[in-house]
């Protein structure tokens, strides 16, 4: 199923949600048949779907497929974990449920961390979305130090012109203007004002789909 799931997600880059929804919706029916509701490629199948259904706009459709996803793996005590995890942090965080996102995140960064490790450019965006949820409560203490790592890594590891890599620029800078910081928050207005480079937002080594 690798090559499908390649290709819808493929088309989702592409822009092209209708038939990349399509494609998953299918994946995910072969597989709960071929293997079981518990199977780990199902929680990848339903992750994939959840993300296509979130870009979508379809918050609401999309949540439960995250959620069984997050359950399945927590069962297996899957390396994934804490990247599916943040992925349901970043929705929670979008549709206002602040407090359980940053529950969610309590759980993904540590666990994250002790997978992958610090360098880890997907730890690193689990913990941008983290610092996000933590900035909209205006716990700016907190958010700071999972901004400023999120951005060290992914500048190192993407570049500068990265979009994740700018994006995280601009919530430090929303973060240190927020809190009073100007000094702080001009040390980061060149990488934030670098143009996009949309063709190197995934980056090497990232597991297919936990995006």
């Amino acid at each position: 199923m690798s090559s499908l799931s390649n290709l819808a997600l493929l088309l989702q880059d592409r822009g092209n949600l209708s038939e990349a929804q399509r494609i998953f919706e299918r994946i995910l029916e072969i597989d709960r048949k071929l293997l079981g509701d518990e199977d780990v490629n199902v929680a990848l199948d339903l992750n994939n779907l959840g993300r296509l259904l979130e870009a979508r706009g379809e918050d609401g459709a999309a949540e439960p497929r995250l959620r069984e996803a997050v359950a399945i793996l927590r069962r297996e005590n899957h390396a994934t974990l804490p990247l599916v995890l943040g992925n349901l942090g970043e929705l929670l965080t979008k549709r206002g449920d602040l407090l359980e996102a940053e529950r969610v995140f309590e759980e993904a960064v540590p666990l994250g961390l002790r997978e992958f490790g610090e360098s880890s450019q997907d730890v690193a965006k689990v913990r941008a979305k983290y610092g996000v949820c933590l900035l909209k409560q205006g716990k700016y203490g907190e958010a700071e130090p999972n901004l400023v790592a999120a951005f060290s890594v992914l500048r190192a590891s993407l570049g500068d012109r990265n979009d994740r890599t700018v994006e995280t620029a601009r919530c430090l800078i929303e973060l240190y203007r927020a809190w009073g910081k100007e000094r702080q928050a001009a040390a980061y207005l060149t990488s934030a004002s670098m143009a996009v480079d949309t063709t190197s937002s995934g980056g090497s080594g990232r597991p297919t789909g936990y995006r």
